[in-house]
């Protein structure tokens, strides 16, 4: 594995202002879902009865082995931060669909994952809760933003070039996507509930949560670049900061 350090916009330095709680870290971990066939036969062994039934409904193969892949190593990176064996890890499942770790755990952290085609990226933090989306760059019908976003953000991205229109998009979509994670309420708030900045010159933020701005301001968001033609950003309330590293995970013992 190899550590590509912190990246994005500054976050708050390591020392929290007297009386401030420390800021919170976040490894945000980047990893292929490619592999030889007999690795992914074994990593299918670590999964859950649950997970491997999972697998069984799934119909096309590439879609099997993404799903054994990004579950396997979820497990055996949440395995090293908790002291357990990868297969003996035990899930929970939140009403909205969030996955967390058994109250049972020995060292419980919280994590989020997402995956795109061949490339997923889990977010662990120890200390608060934190959501985490990867979204290939691709055309999308238009009127796109209009449906689903707020009319401040799509009059945003109509107003950019054209050029400049869809990174903006997206950027917009992964910073939403990573909000809604991060509560644990999914679809069920609405992308448009809730308004973040999208300009490639300013940093990432929740500008607004309904009609107010006071408790969008306790949001930290950050973006990242998965690979060549994805975009990436991860979520969590941090009031006083966060500090983030991005590992690429190339093999795992």
């Amino acid at each position: 594995m190899t550590s590509r350090g912190s990246a994005g916009y500054p976050i708050a330095d390591q020392a929290a202002a007297p009386g401030q709680a420390p800021p919170h870290a976040v490894e945000i971990w980047l990893y292929s879902l490619i592999d030889e066939e007999p690795a992914v036969d074994a990593m299918r062994t670590i999964l859950s009865e649950h997970e491997r039934d999972r697998v069984d409904r799934l119909a096309h193969q590439d879609h099997k082995r993404r799903y054994i892949i990004a579950h396997a190593r979820m497990r055996q990176i949440l395995a090293r931060k908790i002291g357990r064996r990868p297969e003996d890890i035990a899930f929970c499942v939140s009403p909205d669909g969030k996955p967390f770790l058994a109250p049972e755990t020995p060292k419980p952290v919280h994590f989020n994952l997402s995956h795109c085609a061949d490339n997923a990226a889990l977010a662990i933090c120890e200390t608060a809760e934190v959501g985490i989306d990867i979204e290939a760059i691709r055309s999308v019908r238009d009127g796109f933003a209009r449906r689903f976003f707020t009319t401040q953000e799509a009059d945003e991205i109509d107003a950019l070039p054209e050029g400049e229109q869809l990174p903006a998009l997206f950027r917009c979509w992964t910073r939403k996507e990573a909000f809604l994670k991060a509560t644990g309420e999914g679809i069920r708030r609405g992308l448009a509930s809730f308004q973040v900045s999208l300009a490639a010159d300013e940093p990432p933020r929740v500008i607004a949560i309904g009609d107010g701005e006071k408790a969008a301001r306790d949001w930290l968001l950050y973006d990242f670049s998965p690979a060549d033609g994805l975009a990436g950003a991860a979520a969590l309330i941090a009031p006083h900061g966060a500090e983030f590293t991005i590992r690429e995970l190339h093999t795992i013992d």
